[in-house]
């Protein structure tokens, strides 16, 4: 598909029996691309790559059948990482870990089955900590003794 204002390349789709099927791209423009995933069978499927318009790297993710499957990771247009979230069969799954845009470590806790499990981190902008969470199968089984006020944006 190209823009019918400038020619340039906007997408590439392949179509396999009416459905999603090989490669799909996607461009900011004729040099950078936006976005580059797969599909199998209409669904989603292995490594997804999406980049700013400035060629730097935006997210990859993984998926299978259509779910996020394995680590989907994030960065701040200045290059730091913004998230690293693990996941299984579309369920949060292991370490999921924020950080801020100056690289300090924002939040960090475990996943299991989708549902928060073990202890969950809170840190301020300077690297304080803020809070503590612990959770059992989703549920909060205890709060920090040292809450404190803290604005995480």
């Amino acid at each position: 598909v190209y823009s019918p204002k400038d020619g340039v390349k906007l997408w590439e789709i392949n179509f396999k029996d009416g459905e999603y099927n090989g490669l799909w791209t996607e461009w900011w423009n004729d040099e950078n691309k936006s976005e580059v995933k797969n599909y199998k069978d209409g669904k989603l499927n292995g490594l997804a790559t999406g980049w700013f318009e400035n060629g730097k790297k935006k997210w990859e993710r993984i998926y299978k059948d259509g779910e996020f499957n394995g680590l989907y990771t994030q960065w701040y247009e200045n290059g730091q990482k913004e998230f690293e979230l693990t996941y299984k069969d579309g369920k949060g799954d292991g370490l999921h870990t924020y950080w801020y845009e100056n690289g300090q470590k924002k939040i960090e806790g475990t996943y299991k089955d989708g549902k928060g499990d073990g202890v969950k981190t809170w840190w301020n902008k300077n690297g304080q900590k803020a809070n503590e969470i612990t959770f059992k199968d989703g549920e909060i089984i205890l709060i920090g003794k040292d809450r404190i006020a803290v604005d995480y944006n």
